[in-house]
């Protein structure tokens, strides 16, 4: 699933993700998750795999396009499991 964020958009993805990929294909995103010490940033090209339970929210810093692909694994209520990489 691909989403286009605009400056300024939130987004919060909810928790329990473990195993979800989040992919910035372009722009620039500020993630946080509840429980993690660390914020990270995601920019064009760069990717964050979910390993922490806690809530997810990512911050549009500059118009942005994410991907978000889960493992075959993972249940995920956002996204099937199926979803192919792109």
């Amino acid at each position: 699933m691909e989403l286009l964020l605009d400056r300024g958009e939130v987004l919060n993805l909810g928790q329990k993700l473990q195993g979800l990929t989040i992919i910035c294909r372009a722009g620039t995103c500020w993630l946080t998750q509840t429980g993690d010490a660390r914020d990270h940033i995601l920019r064009g090209g760069h990717q964050f795999q979910v390993r922490g339970k806690g809530q997810l929210v990512l911050y549009a810093t500059d118009r942005c396009r994410i991907q978000l692909v889960a493992e075959k694994a993972t249940l995920c209520p956002l996204i099937p499991a199926t979803l192919p990489l792109q």
